[in-house]
């Protein structure tokens, strides 16, 4: 019973952000400088220096994500993909078109003992 009370006071709280959101836009600006302050990363610490320019941080977060991916290393051993090579099959069978005995010979190939799918076939 209590968080069906809490969950109904969220729900109120809810509805009224929003009529005062919607009826005052000085409310409505101020959240949404609030939102571009805290998304905005100000400063950046980098072997114990700061960076507060735009390209500083660019290269301080480049420098930090490619040090966590790391370096490719060599191989030790290849593949030689011509091994695994097969000769193409040849499917130009399936561009001949059906036939109107083929047609007959697979409805009468149906089991007569299952009832149809909706697409007319047994499963």
């Amino acid at each position: 019973m209590s968080s069906l009370d809490c969950t109904l006071a969220r729900l109120r709280s809810r509805v009224r952000f929003l009529k005062d959101g919607d009826t005052n836009t000085e409310f409505f600006h101020s959240h949404a400088r609030f939102r571009k302050k805290k998304n905005f990363i100000s400063k950046v610490i980098q072997n114990r220096e700061v960076v507060t320019t735009q390209e500083g941080k660019q290269a301080a977060f480049f420098d930090y994500f490619d040090g966590l991916i790391g370096t490719p290393l060599g191989r030790a051993s290849t593949l030689d993909l011509s091994f695994f090579h097969q000769e193409g099959i040849d499917l130009s069978v399936l561009d001949v078109p059906i036939t109107e005995d083929e047609v007959w010979q697979t409805i009468q190939n149906l089991p007569a003992d299952r009832a149809p799918g909706p697409d007319g076939y047994t499963g």
